[in-house]
């Protein structure tokens, strides 16, 4: 099985790639409990001065969206994220951490045991591996607390809220910046689907939308394990 762990930061956003430069000697090394698997990693950013042991840094080209949505930026760490580069595809697992993972100081945060993660995919049967929201439940709970914070684009956002204020969703809330993904044709589906529904609903925050993007594409809920922050890191460390 051939696994590729990734990230990516862009125009420094949140102070995130001075954080890598110097957390990078003590705090992000190789994956833990490999055992001969074929594992890469991969940086993605726009700072071609940065360097990271172990890891292959990749310079991207930012992205051309709509910037009254957001900067250019944070467009391309969407990119990235949801619309898997070119250079990832012949792989067959993917785990994605939001660049905030490497600030945090914890190093087991960044040591994920791959073989418990093979085994938890083969025993689960499942495309997808996330964190339940620690606090919130529903997507619309998580519009109305982003409105109410003013950090998502609010005439957009209430406008959205509107539109699924009645919808059940089957599946609760989830969080986006640590996941474990499967490649395959429905889970690519989903993902490229979450980025265009960001572009056409005018919002920034996935988080605000993934609940949506599983409804409208009927992904198989059952195929998504999820489980509270410490709980989901038990499973991979």
């Amino acid at each position: 099985m051939k696994i590729a762990v990734y990230s990516c930061s862009f125009g420094d956003y949140r102070g995130e790639a001075r954080c890598l430069k110097r957390k990078n000697k003590d705090k992000i090394d190789n994956a833990s409990g490999s055992d001969g698997e074929d594992v890469d990693y991969y940086f993605f950013t726009d700072d071609k001065d940065l360097t990271l042991n172990n890891w292959n840094v990749i310079h991207h080209p930012l992205v051309d969206e709509d910037l009254e949505i957001m900067d250019a930026n944070r467009w391309t760490n969407k990119d990235v994220k949801f619309n898997l580069p070119k250079i990832l595809s012949s792989y067959d697992l993917y785990i994605w951490m939001d660049c905030s993972y490497f600030c945090h100081g914890d190093k087991w945060i960044f040591k994920p045991n791959l073989k418990k993660i093979k085994n938890l995919f083969t025993e689960h049967n499942i495309n997808l591996f996330m964190m339940a929201h620690q606090i919130r439940g529903t997507l619309q709970q998580e519009l109305e607390f982003t409105i109410n914070r003013c950090v998502e684009n609010r005439h957009a956002a209430k406008k959205f809220l509107k539109e699924v204020k009645d919808i059940n969703y089957s599946q609760r809330l989830l969080q986006g910046g640590y996941f474990i993904r499967k490649n395959n044709r429905e889970t690519d589906k989903l993902f490229r689907h979450t980025y265009n529904l960001l572009k056409s609903k005018k919002l920034k925050r996935d988080q605000n939308l993934f609940s949506h993007a599983i409804h409208e594409t009927n992904y198989p809920t059952e195929k998504i394990l999820f489980k509270k922050f410490h709980v989901f890191l038990r499973h991979i460390q």
